[in-house]
């Protein structure tokens, strides 16, 4: 059997989410603003990363070819093959939207799209009270709102990487790899996984990292590296112990840096790959006994506050919302 980290964690998150996801391949039409955002800001830093590594592939020398921010500007635009801006099926949080993040050149935007608005900020707000009771906003409001969403996030990445230019690309002394896909196969099941970057750093030139981008609304714990999961499977693959995240804070703050960049580093200890193996066989062994029960209090069928996109189904039987993949 063939497993991946994000599956893993999937089934520690819910067990039912899992075989509805994996096994019975339904799928949320909505296309979660994390998803799309975070893929858009980790293609532009891995066109950053290029700038430090040595050798390049064919691939990479046509990405070169391309600014970070062309790259940035294709992948917010598309996904799923669906145009992003003005999808209805995108779903933004509360913090995607920052109306100082707006331009003049937005507003023009947002008035040419729909005429009918004079007031966008108290046009999202009335959106916003029609959101948190739980109705529905007609197609051309949520459109609308959508859109307000998107150029406000838009705007915030071209923060996030410049930032990211600025504030790690000169910490770096060589990149080695960037988007490398690692396989950890036992003889009867495999873990495979991206480890986004490896390198070194200027203060270590000799030393290398297995390094990872996070775009996070919140700052990471000091020890989030050495009791990563995620890294523990990487530098097992790779037969590295150090790893490190690159946690790049999504709020624009009011002082200085505007951008909260953090570089944290650290060893993976052999008690952390023992735990981490060990809750990997747990999980690896629960699904494969067939073990996929919900949740039994619906009040923990939230994520950041949001609904899983599960929800209805499991609790009154509804597919509004979902499809089949083949």
């Amino acid at each position: 059997m063939k497993f991946s980290y994000s599956s893993l964690t999937t089934y520690e998150e819910c067990p039912k989410k899992f075989d509805l996801h994996y096994n019975k391949r339904i799928r949320p039409k909505k296309i979660d603003s994390p998803l799309f955002f975070g893929n858009a800001t980790d293609e532009a830093f891995s066109r950053l990363l290029l700038e430090k590594k040595k050798n390049l592939t064919d691939e990479e020398n046509l990405l070169m070819a391309k600014s970070w921010r062309e790259i940035f500007d294709e992948n917010m635009k598309v996904s799923r093959d669906q145009n992003l801006a003005t999808n209805e099926w995108c779903d933004y949080s509360k913090k995607d939207f920052s109306p100082d993040l707006l331009t003049e050149e937005d507003y023009s935007k947002l008035k040419e799209f729909d005429g009918e608005i004079y007031d966008f900020l108290s046009f999202y707000q009335e959106c916003r009270d029609v959101i948190e009771k739980g109705k529905k906003l007609s197609l051309q409001d949520q459109k609308t709102y959508n859109y307000m969403n998107w150029l406000s996030l838009y705007n915030k990445g071209l923060l996030l990487i410049d930032a990211y230019e600025k504030e790690v690309i000169p910490k770096i002394s060589e990149v080695f790899d960037i988007q490398k896909t690692i396989t950890l196969n036992n003889g009867e099941d495999e873990i495979t996984g991206k480890i986004d970057f490896k390198c070194s750093f200027i203060d270590e030139p000799d030393k290398v990292y297995i390094c990872d981008n996070k775009t996070s609304s919140k700052a990471y714990k000091e020890d989030s590296v050495s009791t990563s999961l995620q890294l523990a499977i990487y530098c097992e693959s790779e037969e590295i112990l150090d790893a490190s995240y690159v946690v790049v804070e999504k709020e624009v703050r009011k002082r200085e840096p505007k951008i909260r960049i953090t570089i944290i580093k650290d060893k993976i200890s052999e008690e952390s790959f023992e735990k981490a193996f060990q809750r990997v066989d747990n999980l690896v062994n629960l699904i494969k006994s067939g073990e996929f029960s919900g949740k039994s209090d619906k009040k923990q069928c939230y994520s950041f506050g949001k609904k899983c996109p599960y929800y209805k189904y499991c609790w009154e039987g509804s597919v509004s919302g979902l499809e089949t993949k083949p």
